[in-house]
């Protein structure tokens, strides 16, 4: 269990709710290498999330090379899809046997900035926001 990485994703993820438990179970598994090979089972259990959904979100988190070819056959130029990769937190990779059978799915957690979001000081911590008066 990679607690540090963890720690890194609920600090900097942009994502929230089922997403960010989806990118808090894959960091978890993950290497200090930030790369893993989770099975979509294993990611569902760990989330609390079911397979449906785990594989719905996914689809919309990961960068895959699939996504760059879909891209390049529309038309963008090599920059508009690094600037559209860079955003996404999470890469994912197919791995295939020799014989060309699907074998595993490799995960990549690129790194967060140093600094805080938006919404946090320099301490991590959340800004108070104003009550709302009725």
């Amino acid at each position: 269990m990679n607690g540090y990485l963890v720690k890194q994703v609920m600090m900097y993820s942009r994502y929230k709710g089922s997403k960010r438990m989806i990118l808090c179970a894959i960091a978890g598994y993950m290497s200090d290498d930030r790369l893993c090979y989770p099975k979509l089972k294993t990611i569902a259990r760990y989330s609390g999330l079911s397979l449906r959904n785990v594989k719905k979100h996914l689809s919309d988190m990961c960068w895959t090379d699939e996504k760059t070819t879909a891209l390049r056959a529309q038309g963008f130029t090599d920059e508009q899809i690094a600037a559209r990769a860079a955003k996404c937190e999470l890469l994912k990779r197919h791995e295939y046997t020799a014989l060309g059978d699907h074998d595993s799915n490799w995960y990549y957690l690129r790194p967060y900035p140093k600094e805080p979001l938006d919404d946090t000081d320099a301490n991590g911590n959340g800004k108070r926001r104003a009550r709302r008066t009725t």
